[in-house]
């Protein structure tokens, strides 16, 4: 599941055009240690981080933005192709 994820990231990344967006998480404090909320499972922490850490390690390349908005019950966590 989460080499799925991953996986779909990585293919985005490698055929988006600048300007493309991709939503790689949705929720409450995704970058932070806390999920989406105090109840959220164990198997999609597991199945975010890895994306969480390309999105990340794509952003030091300088290959994309990071940014977030919001999407009425939290955020929606974007990388834009530069």
């Amino acid at each position: 599941m989460a080499q799925d994820a991953l996986f779909e990231f990585k293919h985005w990344l490698s055929i988006a055009k600048p300007g493309d967006s991709y939503v790689y998480a949705s929720g409450i404090a995704v970058m932070g240690d806390i999920a989406r909320s105090l109840k959220e499972d164990k198997a999609w922490i597991e199945k975010i981080r890895p994306v969480q850490r390309a999105a990340l390690a794509a952003y030091q390349d300088g290959q994309v933005h990071l940014f977030q908005k919001r999407n009425g019950g939290g955020f929606d966590y974007i990388a834009q192709r530069r």
